[in-house]
């Protein structure tokens, strides 16, 4: 969900408990954590299986790699860079560069903007129903749903997309 999102779910939560704040205070705690997380990001990155591999193919390929993602662009960089990963990507962009967030198509259309192909060329690989939905409301030519743990089959099960248990089971020729 986008940031502001999750602020507001945190700021009402804590009312609820009897605490007064605002929704800008929360979102200050939140950039602090932002700062603190961003000094040592390395012990909350997972690589999930298939994601090197699959990489390296996409570019042997010359298949374009954009991450769109609703954390904020600069950590999203971060965390690339120091998976080592960042050179994969064509281009990387957070839901802090777009009025809405997934499932909204606005992320998806800012990945394509300066690109020639239309999004029927597009592959969407998401660990969430949401990524799906963004490829569906761009007519992304293919959306394939991925099994990580953050989501299960049947999240995915009315939606247009192949569902897939990692990533190693995509194959490209």
């Amino acid at each position: 969900k986008p940031r502001p999102f999750i602020v507001n779910i945190v700021s009402n939560f804590v009312r609820k408990s009897g605490h007064m704040v605002t929704n800008d205070e929360v979102e200050v705690l939140f950039k602090k954590a932002d700062e603190k997380t961003s000094q040592d990001i390395l012990p909350l990155l997972k690589v999930l299986p298939g994601v090197k591999e699959l990489l390296i193919k996409l570019n042997q390929c010359d298949i374009l790699s954009i991450i769109t993602t609703t954390d904020i662009t600069s950590r999203a960089k971060m965390a690339m860079k120091i998976l080592k990963f960042d050179g994969y990507f064509n281009k990387i962009i957070g839901g802090d560069l777009v009025n809405n967030a997934k499932p909204a198509p606005d992320l998806a259309n800012l990945a394509l903007k300066d690109f020639a192909f239309g999004a029927n060329n597009v592959v969407v690989i998401g660990d969430h129903p949401f990524d799906v939905q963004m490829g569906e409301n761009i007519s992304a030519g293919l959306n394939i749903g991925v099994l990580t743990g953050i989501s299960n089959a049947s999240m995915f099960s009315n939606l247009n997309c192949t569902v897939i248990k990692d990533l190693s089971c995509i194959k490209i020729n």
